[in-house]
């Protein structure tokens, strides 16, 4: 699809959505000093939106992959990755940029209306002279607030209904128990990204496709179904709903945490949440619509995540697990096709008898 400023043709979060400009990807270079979309050096692709959540990467190093969303605001990010400097599961006051390092303002200095300014090299991460960098955008114009109600907790949300995409942040509850709390999404959600923003704590990562409803993945982990301890305590017990997602203190999170989710659903035309076999050969995988960008795992324990884009091109992945560099490979992803991907032979993606999941956004 093209990378202009594009029109919804269905409404709601059930139906089609078709050439939306809700997602896009950015590769630029760093320059160690204040710049801004659309003017970003070397830029390869255009933004017509203000991006509410932000994934940034250095693609030539090993810096920390920096997330940013306009709930928590620009000083505040977490990171999915593990590296040289340890695993960065910390809490988003860990890389409040404007304080701890230099008090110069931060990595990312605003959201815009067609983008988001980038401030000088803090932190490296998202602006490093001479380095190149993609920035993954979506877009979430609307906000909505979810009272508390029983065993529902209060959350605030930016969602964007049309493209199945929202971002939810809540409190805990003050005593341990299972909870819910509101998505905004209108559907169930087939895809949720769970991570404590006050202190230490994993990625909770849950897809429709894993074996059971109850089970979860780590995105900071290599760890498989079988090499993580499944517990439906994780998920509170209980499935998620059309209007609400769950999980537990005492067992997932502590009292009075502050938590944020992504939560995803299938939009058909537009993204797919969904699973493939793999076959150790040339696989083409069907969504329906030209992928812009993957997200996947295999679900067997030992492997790494894997992410791609067109706008690199099919031949360079990252490893959302990992805050490596980019790699250039030809057995992972090998191309955008008009009704899906192919892939190569190589095991992270294609192994035969394994199950994968994946998320794909046109």
């Amino acid at each position: 699809m093209g990378l202009g400023k594009k029109k919804i043709l269905s409404q709601g979060a059930a139906g089609a959505v078709v050439n939306t400009d809700n997602f896009q990807t950015l590769t630029y270079t760093g320059t160690c000093s204040t710049q801004s979309t659309n003017s970003l050096s070397s830029q390869s692709g255009t933004l017509n939106f203000q991006p509410d959540f932000i994934w940034f990467k250095s693609r030539v190093s090993g810096h920390m992959h920096q997330l940013y969303n306009s709930i928590s605001g620009v000083n505040l990010c977490l990171n999915t990755g593990v590296g040289s400097i340890g695993n960065r599961t910390g809490n988003e006051p860990e890389f409040d940029t404007s304080s701890a390092y230099g008090g110069s303002g931060g990595d990312l200095r605003s959201f815009n209306s067609n983008g988001f300014t980038i401030g000088a090299c803090v932190f490296g991460g998202v602006n490093e002279n001479t380095f190149a960098h993609v920035a993954w955008c979506w877009y979430a114009p609307t906000a909505e607030s979810i009272s508390a109600s029983g065993s529902r907790v209060a959350s605030t949300i930016k969602k964007n209904v049309d493209a199945g995409f929202s971002i939810v942040t809540f409190t805990t509850p003050s005593s341990n128990q299972n909870f819910q709390i509101g998505h905004g999404l209108g559907v169930k959600p087939d895809m949720v990204i769970m991570k404590k923003r006050n202190d230490s704590g994993a990625w909770l990562f849950w897809h429709k496709d894993l074996s059971d409803e109850s089970y979860h993945l780590f995105l900071n982990s290599t760890a498989g179904e079988s090499g993580l301890t499944q517990d439906s305590r994780i998920w509170g017990q209980q499935s998620f709903t059309s209007t609400t997602i769950s999980t537990s203190t005492g067992y997932s999170y502590d009292v009075n945490d502050t938590v944020v989710s992504y939560c995803f659903a299938n939009i058909a035309g537009y993204q797919k949440v969904d699973k493939y076999i793999g076959n150790s050969g040339t696989n083409a995988i069907t969504t329906g619509f030209q992928p812009r960008f993957v997200l996947m795992k295999n679900t067997a324990n030992g492997y790494s995540w894997i992410m791609q884009d067109s706008v690199r091109g099919a031949n360079k992945f990252l490893y959302p697990n990992l805050n490596n560099a980019e790699v250039f490979s030809g057995t992972h992803i090998t191309s955008f096709d008009s009704n899906g991907f192919t892939l190569g032979n190589n095991a992270d993606v294609n192994l035969s008898g394994n199950t994968y999941i994946y998320l794909a956004i046109a």
